[in-house]
Parts: structure tokens; C-alpha cells; sequence
């Protein structure tokens, strides 16, 4: 089980807040939970971007790309 420990940053520099600590699996339902609470252009758009993103990322094979393309392009 992972646990993440949140340093509470806020308030003054003198301002002692404790830590939380949170199960990763809580942070995933979190994160889950905000992600569907966006509306559906919204999701697309972010998808989108981290989408070409990665397919423009040079260090990956050609293959990769041309993959893409070929099913998913506009002269299929």
C-alpha cells in the first residue's frame, strides 16, 4: 500500500499544520472522480493534447506515428 504525505504549504511561515497522509488508491478514485466531473468537450480537448503530444514526441519509433496514421488519418 502506498502513502503519500501532503506538506501543508499554506498560511504563515510560523503556521504549524500537520501532514496528511493519503492511500494512493484514494488518490486514484480522487482523480478519477475529477475527471468525470468534466463536461464532455472538456475531456476531449485534454485528451486531445496529451494524445499529440505523445505522437510528437521524436524519441519514438517512426513506426509509432505512421501506425497512427495509417488507421486514423485523413487519406486512410
Amino acid at each position: 500500500m502506498s502513502m503519500f504525505k501532503m506538506e501543508n504549504t499554506e498560511g504563515f511561515p510560523t503556521t504549524k499544520a500537520e501532514a496528511r497522509t493519503y492511500e494512493a488508491k484514494n488518490i486514484h478514485v480522487a482523480v478519477k472522480n475529477y475527471v468525470l466531473s468534466w463536461d464532455y468537450d472538456a475531456l476531449v480537448d485534454y485528451a486531445v493534447q496529451g494524445m499529440y503530444k505523445e505522437y510528437m514526441d521524436r524519441t519514438r519509433p517512426r513506426v509509432y506515428i505512421d501506425n497512427l496514421m495509417k488507421e486514423f488519418g485523413e487519406n486512410q
